[in-house]
């Protein structure tokens, strides 16, 4: 079953295809259409979709603005944010009280996830 979305706004019959593909066998989670961010369903409100990245395992960022499952992490730094082994990350805001990073979770925490 193809179940396609259009959550307002112009979006075309190609982009909605694109979104709703997901349920077609491939995982959830962020969707591009030329206008709009999604994540399962939701848009990301002021998020350029020419300036948005997908990373990996939840992760996304913008030139400004770092997500985790589609929640902003205030204060996070997408510009030196970076996965380190074991799943530990880093951003220059933390480094001088973690020089080794944190665990995702705590990470998370840290920058209050809204």
């Amino acid at each position: 079953m193809l179940i396609l979305f259009n959550m307002g706004g112009n979006v075309s019959k190609k982009e909605e295809f694109k979104f709703g593909s997901y349920q077609r066998g491939t995982r959830p989670g962020y969707h591009v259409t030329s206008e709009k961010v999604f994540y399962t369903g939701r848009v990301l409100k002021d998020v350029d979709p020419k300036d948005f990245k997908k990373l990996r395992a939840g992760w996304a960022k913008t030139g400004t603005k770092l997500f985790y499952k589609g929640k902003h992490l205030k204060g996070a730094d997408p510009k030196t944010f970076k996965f380190l082994d074991s799943g530990y990350v880093i951003d220059d805001n933390i480094k001088k009280d973690y020089p080794k990073g944190v665990k995702s979770k705590i990470y998370r925490a840290l920058y209050n996830s809204t």
